[in-house]
């Protein structure tokens, strides 16, 4: 087997360490251009030494990375490489082999039953009208009101997760404002070395598993009380450890405060495309069903399915946005065992990285990948694909492999907050070039996106 060729951003010493550290997405992003196989080095990642790196993308390179035969994600514990997966350890359980076929069928069952993703959806709604009434009172005798967009989502986003996962009512913030500081430390570059914000995000993991733990001992001593995730995986046949149970909490906590910025990037694109087709067609979209977003209001008929299917082209919108800013722009694992990929040998006990956001930019699958165009959903990715064309959400069959199961709830959560926002506000960015961030791992839009609200006439 011959070796893959090497990263373009290769230098003595230090290898592909600079371009890295300076931002991992972009990083990646280039190398998915060089092929769906490339060899790196990174120094780092497993203290001051220099580790190889294997970067995979396109449908055969990631196809070879969920394939659990080659990979393991969250099970890393010991050498080579663990300090890399010090942090990815409080937040995705073990993901391996038979291990993963249970977690999965617990999720599928459970956690994302029809039943479960209504009371979702029912948890926004009913928190909803209070982040309108908050946006609202920002705006004084009718005049324009400066928010920081991203901010407000987010905020909106944690009081969710604290309601939808523990029926906790967060009315001092502080568990906002650790969600806030854990997503920020935890999504910065992976390695454990002095005045890394990553360590930081260690400890604040820890905080989180601690409140988690408490809140565990709460729902046994009063069963009764609580109608919310935690006591759903409770409950799960076959049951959970103490610890499996909390690891699952934590994963849902961070993959829904990701959804925050996957909201406000595809508000971002709709108003940089303000004047044109795409615009009005979400804003058509959204008048020609205020009637169910006033009964979604009024806890009438709530579903996923319902939003799903009366707002069809914002909902493109929202995956064309995700193909641009994905929540984890890249996933890494450990190999197994040694594999090949197009011919390329990938040896045993190496760092294996799965290219979420280069795929999204490979030209055999997305012709003219610069451009915003939500209509290729329609017609260039369908629900006939391989399942490792998009892959936001992870690759793969969503029932047996490593796509997220919370794909479809995530989805609805972003249709029917943006159709809320846009419903009631007229909103205009303050900088038509707003960009995002890739510094860190997750994306996030530059000084939190300053947006100018009114109401709507």
């Amino acid at each position: 087997m011959a070796e893959p060729p090497l990263s373009i951003f290769n230098r003595p010493i230090v290898g592909d360490t600079l371009k890295f550290l300076s931002s991992p997405a972009l990083w990646s992003r280039e190398l998915s251009k060089r092929g769906d196989v490339v060899k790196a080095y990174i120094r780092g990642i497993d203290g001051l030494k220099m580790s190889t790196v294997y970067h995979l993308s396109g449908v055969e390179g990631l196809k070879a990375f969920y394939d659990e035969k080659n990979v393991a994600r969250g099970s890393i514990d010991t050498p080579p490489d663990p300090y890399l997966f010090d942090n990815y350890l409080f937040v995705v359980p073990k993901l391996n082999l038979e291990a993963h076929k249970i977690r999965k069928g617990i999720l599928l069952q459970v956690v994302h039953s029809p039943e479960n993703i209504d009371r979702f959806i029912e948890t926004i709604v009913s928190l909803s009208q209070g982040f309108i009434e908050t946006l609202s009172a920002k705006i004084k005798d009718g005049k324009l009101a400066k928010i920081p967009l991203n901010t407000a989502i987010r905020q909106f986003t944690a009081r969710f997760t604290a309601k939808y996962l523990w029926s906790y009512d967060d009315a001092d913030g502080i568990f906002i404002r650790k969600q806030y500081e854990a997503i920020n430390d935890i999504s910065s570059v992976p390695l454990k070395l002095p005045f890394f914000a990553y360590n930081d995000g260690i400890k604040i993991a820890k905080w989180l598993r601690e409140f988690s733990y408490s809140r565990l001992a709460e729902h046994r001593l009063e069963p009764d009380k609580y109608n919310d995730t935690m006591k759903l995986l409770m409950n799960a046949v076959p049951r959970l450890t103490d610890e499996e149970l909390i690891l699952e909490l934590n994963h849902l906590l961070f993959a829904i405060n990701g959804l925050s910025s996957t909201a406000t990037g595809a508000i971002i694109k709709l108003l940089q495309h303000k004047n044109t087709e795409i615009y009005g067609k979400v804003t058509a979209e959204i008048e020609n069903n205020r009637e169910l977003l006033e009964s979604f209001n009024n806890n009438q008929s709530i579903n996923g399915k319902k939003i799903d299917e009366k707002f069809p082209y914002l909902l493109n919108v929202i995956r064309e946005s995700l193909r641009l800013y994905p929540v984890a722009p890249m996933q890494l694992a450990n190999s197994v065992r040694e594999f090949q990929v197009e011919g390329y040998k990938i040896p045993k006990d190496v760092i294996v990285i799965g290219a979420i956001y280069g795929n999204g930019f490979d030209p055999k699958l997305y012709p003219d990948s610069e451009e915003f165009r939500p209509e290729r959903f329609e017609h260039e990715i369908t629900n006939t694909t391989s399942g490792y064309e998009y892959s936001s959400f992870g690759a793969g069959d969503i029932s047996t492999s490593h796509r997220c199961a919370g794909q479809p709830a995530a989805l609805s959560y972003c249709v029917y907050i943006i159709a809320r926002l846009l419903a009631k506000f007229e909103i205009s960015l303050v900088d038509s070039n707003q960009s995002f961030s890739w510094t860190t791992a997750f994306p996030r839009p530059v000084n939190e996106c300053p947006v100018e609200i009114k109401f709507k006439s």
